[in-house]
């Protein structure tokens, strides 16, 4: 019996053109239209805009379509997701050159709304991702900064609006270029993974129970508002009991 060896192997097919001096630096896969197959999206940095080139059915990608970004937006980074729940996925863009980020709310037949921005103050998003941190069912939005070493975190409300952008320093000179999400210490919380560039090194945040012990505090001022405002109803009512005993008495007198 004869050794039969299989080798893993890929074919290149013919490149997609794009408009001249589009220069694309990011790409993201979804099927945008749900006719079952996987479709293109890219972050056109020359351009100012989004393209979306949607499958056919012998795998070639055909019909592109273009959404603005906005005039010097130079988009840097994307990703997909669905931010509504309205069963349609989404495009979340990050737009280095006007410091936002860009939403682009997906309808039906592979057809999108315009952008709406979410800003980044005077930091410059590089990368972004899209994932569930809190464990809320909901997506939020990870962003790089370029500028000022942090990262940012949108919390979405799970109708495709957001919190304000929280942020975290990744250090003096650390340069952020990119980040990974996983649960790096199986805690069954979402960590966050930043290559510093600047810094030659890999930083970690780990999620702790913060967002948690808050509600919990927050719920506690709450019992304690009600209490004392509980408290102040009993005081007015033995006022009001001791002034009618009095004027009682001094009827009585």
């Amino acid at each position: 019996m004869l050794d039969q060896t299989c080798y893993l192997s890929f074919e290149r097919t013919v490149k997609k053109p794009m408009t001249s001096d589009s220069r694309p630096r990011s790409v993201a896969i979804a099927d945008f239209n749900r006719d079952n197959r996987l479709d293109i999206v890219t972050a056109n940095s020359g351009k100012d805009n989004i393209m979306i080139l949607f499958q056919n059915t012998n795998g070639i990608f055909v019909n592109e379509t273009i959404y603005s970004t906005n005039i010097g937006s130079n988009p840097y980074s994307i990703a997909v997701a669905n931010l509504n729940n309205d069963q349609f996925t989404d495009i979340i863009v990050a737009n280095y050159g006007t410091n936002n980020i860009g939403l682009v709310f997906g309808k039906e037949n592979g057809i999108f709304h315009e952008q709406i921005t979410l800003s980044t103050g005077n930091s410059r998003p590089l990368f972004l991702t899209v994932n569930d941190l809190n464990n809320d069912n909901k997506q939020d939005i990870v962003v790089v900064h370029y500028g000022t070493n942090s990262i940012g975190i949108f919390f979405g409300h799970g109708n495709g609006t957001f919190q304000k952008e929280v942020f975290y320093t990744t250090g003096y000179d650390s340069i952020p270029y990119s980040l990974v999400i996983a649960d790096f210490n199986h805690d069954k919380y979402l960590d966050i993974g930043v290559a510093n560039y600047g810094t030659n090194e890999i930083m970690i945040f780990f999620l702790v129970m913060s967002m948690v012990v808050l509600l919990i505090q927050q719920d506690i001022q709450q019992i304690s508002i009600h209490i004392r405002v509980q408290l102040v109803q009993a005081i007015l009512i033995m006022i009001i009991l001791r002034i009618s005993l009095l004027l009682i008495l001094v009827q009585i007198a």
